[in-house]
């Protein structure tokens, strides 16, 4: 089953970058999240506006969702 949403450490390994530099996106809008519980996860449609829908599905292969 795939997943639907991503944490923000899983998303900046796939970007390269780091767990702050995701926090700041989030921070200042430009990338969307949802709080479930405590947690802090990244939707993959947020993800595609955030990056771009061909670029997201690189990223983010079957592979990298289970």
């Amino acid at each position: 089953m795939k997943k639907k949403a991503l944490s923000p450490e899983e998303v900046a390994e796939l970007l390269g970058v780091s767990r702050t530099t995701i926090y700041r996106e989030m921070s200042r809008g430009r990338l969307s999240s949802m709080k479930v519980g405590a947690r802090r996860l990244i939707m993959l449609p947020d993800l595609e506006a955030y990056l771009g829908k061909e670029r997201a599905r690189v990223l983010v292969s079957d592979d990298a969702l289970d």
